[in-house]
């Protein structure tokens, strides 16, 4: 599907975000500039720094369902990136338009290897899905939900004596644009 991003500003090109239980998440993105107003003024302040007592936002809830049966993972790791077109009409405030031709969600997590069950699910590409809480007091809490995923590499492998999978995987969309169906603040 192609998206036209008409309002004036920054388009966001690509999003990642690493989830460790316990830990604050940690994001990058990167942007283009669209389009601009004319400057008039500079009207910038930093202002004080002020700290409060509310908690910080951890990602304290990760779960991958396989299937029927939901397993909690430590650590998932999660991209999204946009393909966009800027369209040839450059003003003398940015580009009049850039069109968003496709969006990728990758990702990963570790899954413990505790019985055949799992490989067996791996392996029989059975319809999975994710889902990530972050923080534990309402008004400062954000969650997040994939709804189907496709493995794109399933390798096993052992540290610490502990055979573990090292699952990437693609978001697919279930309907319409709905690879991430949930990046809400609660």
């Amino acid at each position: 599907d192609i998206t036209r991003e008409d309002y004036v500003g920054n388009v966001v090109d690509a999003f990642d975000i690493d989830f460790s239980a316990g830990q604050a998440p940690v994001p990058k993105f990167s942007f283009q500039g669209k389009s601009l107003d004319t400057l008039t003024a500079e009207a910038y302040a930093l202002g004080a720094p002020t700290l409060d007592a509310t908690s910080p936002v951890i990602a304290r809830n990760m779960v991958v369902t396989i299937g029927t049966v939901s397993y909690k993972v430590a650590n998932i790791a999660l991209s999204i990136k946009h393909t966009l077109q800027r369209l040839t009409d450059v003003t003398t405030t940015g580009t009049k338009e850039i069109l968003k031709t496709a969006r990728e969600v990758t990702g990963s997590f570790s899954l413990m290897y505790e019985d055949k069950t799992v490989e067996d699910a791996f392996q029989n590409d059975t319809e999975s899905k994710v889902r990530v809480v972050c923080g534990s007091t309402a008004g400062n809490m954000f969650a997040l939900r994939l709804p189907k995923l496709a493995y794109t590499e399933v390798p096993k492998g052992e540290e610490g004596g502990v055979y573990k999978y090292n699952v990437n995987f693609e978001s697919r969309p279930t309907t319409g644009e709905d690879e991430v169906t949930s990046l809400s603040l609660l």
